[in-house]
């Protein structure tokens, strides 16, 4: 791994567990894995960009093209480049009538309350990258209609070439028109605004995936069982954390985190790697020692 450390909560997890007769910490015991992992510091309280494990609720998969689409939108299926299942929509703009192209649809109805709302946008090359315009040129609602729901948006240099993550909560969008029924949400839109009016894309240029929404519990899995194992001639524990083969797809896994169980959740250490992509036909095992040095 190219670095691994043991955080300030860490390191106070062990005081508080080692000096008090009843601690009040709780021990490492489940992990977290993430994407997009910036280098560790001992001040870092959670991953830079945790994902969801298991247990995640579908919006819409993206498997099937019947989102409405505005006058210069046209969305279709994509069967070569996708995150999940066996299709993903073209997003394209192929009309010139407004800088803005825009789809939606009534997707599956979701309790948003104290969730993360999440989804795939994929951006073909440079050249496509280049049509956007530079504010606000992706802007996704969720909500209980087109009257009432939240705003999340993203600029051009929030997003890069291939696929991007996109995600928000109730708590992190940047606005919110009407009074959206948090426990009933079923509508969802994305607009993507180009440089001008006249810009166009073709199939294939921006593609999205794989909505769908996360509770906290769905971040976090538990140490395989019988760990942790203690050496104590060596002075080193042993922890082992284990992704099957249905979860955490879609991913470039370069982050991983020990928790403990708190009310909220500690992280112990954390670690940073080179990415390697979880699908379905992947199974990951991660093997933590920590060694006391004499």
């Amino acid at each position: 791994m190219a670095k691994s450390i043991i955080t300030s909560q860490g390191k106070n997890i062990l005081l508080n567990r080692g000096y008090q007769d009843s601690p009040s910490y709780s021990a490492p015991s489940k992990f977290k894995v993430g994407i997009s992992q910036a280098t560790p510091s001992v001040s870092n309280t959670d991953l830079t960009v945790p994902i969801p494990i298991s247990g995640t609720e579908l919006v819409d998969d993206c498997e099937t093209a019947d989102w409405s689409d505005s006058a210069d939108m046209t969305t279709s299926l994509n069967d070569t480049t996708y995150k999940e299942g066996t299709y993903a929509l073209d997003l394209t703009k192929d009309a010139g009538a407004s800088d803005t192209a825009t789809t939606d649809k009534t997707t599956t109805s979701r309790d948003f309350t104290d969730k993360q709302l999440s989804l795939w946008i994929y951006i073909k090359d440079a050249t496509a990258y280049a049509k956007l315009s530079t504010t606000d040129c992706i802007e996704i609602r969720f909500g209980s209609d087109n009257s009432n729901y939240y705003v999340y948006t993203r600029d051009a240099s929030d997003l890069t070439t291939g696929w991007n993550l996109i995600y928000f909560t109730s708590a992190t969008a940047d606005s919110t028109t009407g009074s959206p029924v948090i426990a009933s949400c079923d509508y969802s839109y994305i607009a993507l605004k180009a440089d001008a009016a006249a810009t166009t894309w073709s199939a294939g240029d921006f593609i999205m995936d794989d909505w769908k929404v996360s509770s906290s519990d769905d971040f976090f899995k538990v140490v395989v069982t019988n760990y942790p194992i203690f050496n104590e001639t060596n002075k080193e524990v042993t922890m082992r954390a284990f992704l099957s083969t249905v979860e955490a797809n879609g991913y470039d896994i370069n982050g991983f985190g020990w928790f403990n169980t708190d009310s909220t959740e500690k992280l112990f250490s954390i670690d940073e790697f080179t990415a390697e992509s979880k699908s379905d036909t992947d199974e990951f095992v991660f093997i933590c020692v920590d060694r006391e040095e004499d």
